[in-house]
């Protein structure tokens, strides 16, 4: 896994993966290829604190299901993000974004 650290709150961390077992803040995806990342809970936290969904801010460019399987639809490049929400006030407490770029052929 890769660990994030969030700026401003180094007690916890978010522990990322890949499929690829690549560095996190980039991907490069090409169009006939599929990526999966896996989140494996944040340091200091209970997992039953918190829920988390992902999204994509170009779903036309990569797409992004809840599991975390990233799908690239066509070129250009796009922000994956990953939102951890408090379960308590259902407030978000970290938003973890990822750049992911679609090669024309």
């Amino acid at each position: 896994s890769v660990e994030i650290v969030i700026p401003g709150d180094y007690e916890n961390k978010i522990l990322l993966g890949t499929s690829r077992n690549n560095t996190f803040d980039s991907i490069v995806l090409n169009l006939n290829e599929r990526i999966d990342i896996n989140f494996y809970g944040v340091k200091n936290w209970k997992k039953e604190d918190y829920e988390y969904y992902w999204s994509s801010s170009e779903p036309s460019v990569v797409w992004v299901d809840n599991l975390g399987r990233l799908v690239p639809v066509n070129p250009g490049k796009a922000e994956v993000f990953l939102v951890l929400i408090e379960k308590k006030n259902k407030a978000p407490r970290y938003v973890v974004p990822m750049e992911v770029t679609v090669p024309k052929k």
